[in-house]
């Protein structure tokens, strides 16, 4: 998109490179990251910035160079120009993210099996936990962290659960009882 005022434009930051644009102007925005981007204006020290943030260079710039802070590759979408970039759009994506099965493929007779939604490398937080029954029979019960019940997956049920909370799958049977359980997990970036 262009005008008189400002131009939208693509840069495409390879991984361990630098993306350029050769937009001018005196206001610069990331209009579209999954992730910091480090801003560099003519020859001066880089700038980080998320997206929907810009600033204003007093004097004006010519050239302008991005990369990430962990060189990994990235496609961004910026604004330079003249005027400030007004956004109305209202989408919302969410951040990315992994499935991480249990390792486990029954819950013992009389156990909890404890899912706690502590951090782990680059997971940042739980997004929700999908646990199926796959037994012909008995029950998996859903417990807090003070083991009471506050839910209940049938034989033959899937439920996938938003939360990045303690939940405990309970089985109160005699037998062990199959089943197979993810967690969806946030990345960093």
């Amino acid at each position: 998109m262009t005008t008189t005022k400002g131009s939208m434009s693509t840069v495409t930051i390879p991984e361990g490179g630098v993306g350029f644009s050769n937009l001018g102007g005196t206001y610069i925005e990331i209009v579209q990251s999954y992730g910091p981007v480090l801003v560099i204006i003519d020859q001066t020290e880089p700038r980080e910035l998320l997206a929907n943030q810009g600033f204003r260079v007093a004097g004006g710039f010519e050239r302008l160079t991005f990369r990430t802070p962990d060189g990994r590759a990235a496609v961004i979408r910026i604004w330079a120009g003249d005027d400030e970039f007004i956004n109305r759009r209202q989408e919302q994506i969410s951040a990315p993210s992994i499935m991480s099965p249990w390792e486990g493929n029954a819950v013992a007779s009389n156990q909890t099996v404890p899912f706690t939604g502590a951090l782990d490398g680059d997971r940042i937080r739980r997004e929700s936990i999908t646990i199926s029954n796959m037994s012909p029979e008995g029950n998996l019960l859903l417990v807090n962290q003070a083991g009471l019940t506050w839910g209940v997956v049938r034989p033959g049920e899937t439920i996938t659960h938003r939360t990045s909370e303690y939940v405990g799958v309970k089985n109160t049977a005699a037998y062990a009882i199959s089943a197979i359980i993810g967690e969806n997990w946030w990345l960093i970036y």
